[in-house]
């Protein structure tokens, strides 16, 4: 993070060829909980047992994050996509080291999320509809009834997009 990220805006924060206060950018982690970790193994009487230590691993990166990203004054915004495993949570709960310093949006039975997936399925059908040449050929209900299917998931209706057969267009 260090490496990659934090010395190079240093070196153009001294340079003064470029005014980074007017980047705008994002880093993106989708998946953090997906981290594997390495594989350990410890010897318990005679027993070898192996673990992986993914929630150390996910500690690791979120560390980094503040410490390297947060703690340097970066013209960074920081998204993380990601369940809420164990270092997660705990770094961003009321007691964490990134509480204080983070928006958490907890998607649960709480959050709808009907409405973004009809704004998402409209600019997404519209594509399509300039694509085959007939901007209209999908409807409200069409919509709804995705919505409908994805019961508040996202993921569902992004997923419809990601299998090109199902918009075979016949004429």
């Amino acid at each position: 993070m260090d490496v990659l990220v934090v010395r190079p805006f240093e070196s153009l924060r001294k340079s003064e060829e470029y005014d980074i206060s007017t980047f705008k950018y994002v880093i993106l982690i989708d998946g953090l909980d997906e981290c594997q970790g390495e594989l350990s193994t410890t010897t318990n009487l005679g027993r070898v047992k192996m673990k992986y230590n993914a929630e150390d691993r996910q500690a690791e990166l979120l560390s980094a994050i503040k410490n390297s990203l947060l703690n340097n004054d970066l013209p960074f915004r920081i998204f993380i996509a990601s369940r809420p495993e164990w270092a997660i949570h705990t770094a961003l709960g009321p007691t964490g080291s990134l509480h204080g310093l983070s928006y958490h949006i907890q998607l649960s039975d709480k959050y709808d999320a009907s409405e973004d997936m009809r704004r998402y399925l409209r600019r997404r059908f519209q594509d399509i509809g300039l694509r085959i040449g007939q901007p209209n050929w999908f409807t409200e209900g069409n919509i709804e009834t995705l919505v409908q299917a994805g019961s508040g998931q996202f993921v569902y209706v992004a997923t419809v997009f990601k299998c090109p057969q199902s918009f075979k267009h016949t004429a």
